[in-house]
């Protein structure tokens, strides 16, 4: 059999995990920490953050990619120029990909783990390379200095990124979980020799956290693609402790693509519960809308 090691990966999930488990790298950090976020935040608000990181002026974020790329995928050799081809090409095969059955973990892991899924990491990284892991800058000044925080359904974890390239100083132990796809060892692939970063498999119907272990908990673009977005919530609430902060967004979606029925028929209830047993802090929490990110903090009771 002939393989395409370009524009045609075959994603066998056990070999990759067992490469990543081999091949780990060590996670660079600033010597400069603060003034490293200066300098994105000016890059950033200039506008012209996407041509530095076209220009190779930025290039850490591809440097990454391609140890993962060839050693991890073992995919042909390619620069930056191939990675914005292969993030196009396989846009196109993305669009074919379907949640058609989600009624078991091996139906919903199968379309997440899809050759075609591989799309998903090219964007994500892509994305961050040109925000520089600066979307969470708004909501920094909100968490507690100290703590435990969960990165749930954390993809190629930009939070724990963010934080541990920007703000070393803090005191957080932190865990990153998901269900064992390819963003998530990406994440691992990065991360898991930093001595205060644990990652968690989860399982698509098996996916609540341990009560009363948690300082802060980042859900970002998760509660539109699991099967039981209430049922998690809850396990939200309850895995936080006092004054725990929640950080979470909501996509209002149509159950397409990757995005799950269940999480389309439970929006409302969960976001229901959402109000009733956190204090919003930061944002804007709409029925009818898609709730962008915003931080709350858990009320002392629950409200029945």
């Amino acid at each position: 059999m002939t393989y395409n090691f370009f524009d045609n990966i075959e994603i066998n999930i056990p070999e990759v995990k067992n490469n990543v488990l081999k091949n780990k790298i060590k996670y660079s950090k600033s010597l400069f920490p603060k003034l490293d976020l200066i300098c994105n935040i000016l890059v950033h608000l200039s506008g012209v953050s996407k041509e530095f990181v076209y220009s190779y002026f930025f290039a850490k974020w591809f440097e990454e990619f391609n140890i993962f790329w060839s050693k991890i995928l073992k995919g042909r050799p390619i620069d930056i120029f191939d990675f914005h081809f292969l993030r196009g090409m396989y846009r196109v095969k993305f669009q074919s990909v379907r949640n058609i059955n989600e009624s078991n973990n091996n139906n919903f892991l199968k379309a997440w783990n899809s050759n075609e899924s591989l799309y998903l990491l090219f964007s994500n990284i892509w994305s961050y390379a040109k925000s520089g892991y600066l979307n969470f800058l708004p909501f920094y000044l909100k968490l507690p200095k100290h703590g435990k925080v969960l990165e749930y359904g954390c993809g190629i974890a930009p939070f724990t990124t963010g934080m541990l390239k920007y703000f070393p100083s803090k005191k957080f132990d932190y865990e990153i979980s998901d269900i064992l796809q390819i963003n998530f060892l990406y994440a691992i692939f990065r991360l898991s020799n930093q001595k205060n970063v644990k990652y968690r498999i989860l399982q698509p119907y098996n996916n609540t956290v341990e009560k009363n272990n948690y300082s802060v908990i980042i859900c970002q673009t998760v509660l539109e693609h699991i099967p039981n977005p209430l049922k998690v919530v809850k396990s939200f609430f309850n895995g936080l402790g006092d004054n725990g902060v929640l950080v979470f967004d909501y996509i209002k979606g149509e159950a397409e693509g990757l995005d799950s029925k269940k999480s389309v028929q439970e929006r409302e209830k969960t976001l229901e519960y959402i109000k009733n047993n956190f204090i919003l802090i930061k944002g804007k929490i709409e029925i009818e809308k898609s709730v962008g990110l915003c931080v709350v903090k858990k009320r002392k009771t629950i409200s029945h």
